[in-house]
């Protein structure tokens, strides 16, 4: 079967995040897999990196952009490779299917959306981002929206995140596949230290203010902990000043997904204190490295995570919750070391590029064959 992504950055493009990682190492194993992978993207300069493989092709498109992100392809350039390459079925992420599904001409099409960026953002109407300063993103939801209800199947990374999609945008259906990773990278390095690891996107939705608030309380009881916080966003200024009457609390600006592992494998405890996460690869990520995650309850980790075994589920709306379950690990560090191996066991187990391929693989099938 020939298979073309709609995509929109390569994962070692600066301006990608996990969600393009994401879409790239499907596309990736579905050709190992034996089927043909187009992978459209927009990334300037960097389709000439991937690695050779068979089956997988890179394709470079222009795209409509907005300050320098990628929507989707140009029609007419979308058209014509349409025709070129006469794909049996298009899969597309996010905004990236809203002139394809104008102009498919009966192809089967897949739209799959990471993320609800409305539930993320607390508002019921993808014009409130108008209201609050941010068209970029009421745009983008009103294209997801297209996307996903032309589209013959709609999928996401948890079931959580389904219901969400459902409501916000309006759709009869949405299948929920949990998103891989490769168990053999992420895989503990070395030996932890005492820090408690905060790896996210610096925004107000992350809840990193809660957790430097936290901190900063137990911090005298703790003395030997440090705290670090891995990311950039709009928030990181006001994070700064919010910590900076303490040396024990370290900004580590964006590390890239290479160097993940080891910063996982040095840190004892990870912290995912958002208002909602989608799916929540920092708990499949860090747990893999056999490291134990406090997170919210709210959306895929509470799928993810065995509370109390391998992981801690808590309330960011309560901090109490946080703190609560940081000093059930800080003052135990056998039980997180306990806690932590339970938890690479259960991702080994249950989450893997191939589990995740191989379940496209198979939806991929139904729906071409409608």
């Amino acid at each position: 079967m020939k298979i073309l992504y709609l995509a929109k950055l390569v994962p070692w493009d600066p301006r990608a995040w996990g969600g393009d990682e994401h879409s790239f190492m499907l596309s990736s194993y579905i050709a190992k897999m034996g089927h043909e992978a187009i992978f459209v993207n927009n990334s300037l300069h960097s389709n000439h990196y991937a690695k050779p493989q068979s089956g997988w092709q890179p394709c470079k498109l222009p795209y409509v952009t907005y300050r320098g992100r990628p929507f989707y392809p140009k029609a007419e350039d979308l058209r014509k490779l349409l025709e070129e390459t006469k794909p049996d079925l298009v899969h597309h992420f996010s905004t990236m299917g809203y002139h394809f599904e104008k102009q498919r001409n009966g192809i089967p099409s897949i739209c799959s959306l990471w993320s609800d960026r409305m539930q993320v953002a607390g508002v019921k109407s993808k014009w409130k981002f108008v209201l609050r300063g941010k068209p970029f993103r009421s745009w983008a939801a009103h294209c997801e929206q297209v996307s996903a209800k032309r589209a013959d199947c709609v999928t996401t990374t948890s079931r959580a995140n389904a219901e969400s999609l459902k409501e916000n945008y309006d759709l009869s259906s949405v299948i929920a596949i949990p998103r891989g990773l490769d168990t053999e990278e992420f895989t503990p390095h070395c030996k932890p230290q005492k820090i408690i690891l905060v790896p996210c996107r610096l925004e107000h939705e992350k809840g990193v203010q809660g957790v430097i608030q936290v901190f900063d309380q137990l911090s005298p009881d703790y003395p030997d902990w440090k705290l670090q916080i891995a990311g950039e966003g709009p928030a990181e200024k006001n994070l700064k000043s919010l910590a900076r009457q303490t040396d024990k609390i370290q900004f580590l600006g964006r590390v890239p997904s290479p160097g993940m592992p080891s910063l996982y494998s040095r840190s004892s405890i990870i912290v995912l204190n958002s208002t909602y996460e989608p799916f929540g690869a920092v708990v499949t990520e860090a747990g893999s490295c056999a490291r134990p995650v406090i997170a919210t309850c709210h959306g895929g980790p509470s799928e993810i995570i065995e509370n109390g075994r391998t992981g801690i589920l808590i309330d960011p709306d309560n901090p109490r919750t946080l703190r609560k379950a940081l000093i059930i690990l800080l003052q135990d560090e056998s039980k997180a070391h306990k806690m932590g191996k339970r938890a690479r066991d259960h991702i080994v187990k249950n989450y893997s590029w191939v589990a995740e391929a191989k379940a496209y693989a198979t939806l991929y099938e139904e729906i071409a064959n409608q």
